[in-house]
């Protein structure tokens, strides 16, 4: 239970938070405002964005996947069941989260691992605006990862803009 409080007011200080100045890039019908000086952009040979690898440390690595919304749905409980399937997780404790984030909502959920240290929790989160639906996952190294990878990705997310 400490651990599921501790997310939650690491969530309300994303929440607070709010994009830095800086970089803009375009992921199909969202974009996203981020800072240069902690954040690099990866993209495939297509010139899509695939990852958002933090710097210098390069120790939190989100994944970016653009889908037909149409096919898909956006609310936790998918997101849960996303981040079950990637991360092959059972009977783990979830907090849901709400990312409001320039008129649009981005939903998700972190997983608790249980972990007695201070190690960061995945998370899976997803906006869908227009006919896109935008995933982004953060997998940590189980009880091995550093503290606080879930906050900087909520800080993050709080970035994303509609594109038009």
């Amino acid at each position: 239970m400490v651990r599921t409080t501790v997310v939650i007011a690491l969530i309300a200080q994303a929440l607070q938070a709010s994009a830095a100045d800086g970089e803009w890039v375009r992921l199909g019908t969202v974009g996203l405002q981020y800072d240069p000086a902690q954040w690099i952009v990866e993209r495939d040979e297509a010139g899509y964005v695939t990852r958002i690898v933090s710097v210098p440390e390069r120790d939190v690595e989100v994944s970016v996947e653009t889908v037909s919304a149409q096919d898909s749905r956006c609310d936790p409980a998918s997101e849960r069941e996303r981040l079950d399937r990637a991360l092959e997780l059972r009977d783990e404790n979830y907090a849901a989260i709400s990312v409001a984030a320039s008129g649009l909502q981005v939903y998700g959920v972190i997983a608790d691992l249980g972990c007695r240290n201070w190690a960061s929790h995945p998370v899976a989160a997803c906006v869908s605006h227009d006919l896109g639906l935008h995933r982004f996952t953060y997998r940590t190294d189980g009880c091995q990862s550093g503290p606080n990878g879930e906050k900087r990705v909520i800080d993050l997310l709080t970035g994303l803009r509609p594109a038009n």
